[in-house]
């Protein structure tokens, strides 16, 4: 397993290429994305990854932390009280 931590910066001029290429990745959970741009030209299919919605998934996580569940598995999480 390779334990670098390695950043890319993905741009064009068509918007298309660059979703083009967060589809490609998008399944891959080890591999963090953000993509940022306006929203009607962003493709649906790489919309999760858009900054507001990242916030968005953060916020919601915090908020099951605070409350002390673990939202995937609906299970008390002590490690936050």
């Amino acid at each position: 397993m390779n334990t670098e931590h390695k950043r890319v910066l993905v741009s064009s001029q068509n918007n298309s290429a660059v979703d083009n290429v967060l589809t490609k990745f998008k399944d891959m959970k080890s591999i963090q994305m953000l993509r940022l741009g306006q929203e009607l030209k962003i493709s649906s299919d790489v919309q999760p990854f858009m900054f507001v919605n990242r916030i968005t998934e953060l916020e919601e996580r915090i908020a099951g932390a605070i409350r002390g569940t673990d939202q995937e598995s609906g299970k008390g999480n002590r490690r936050y009280r």
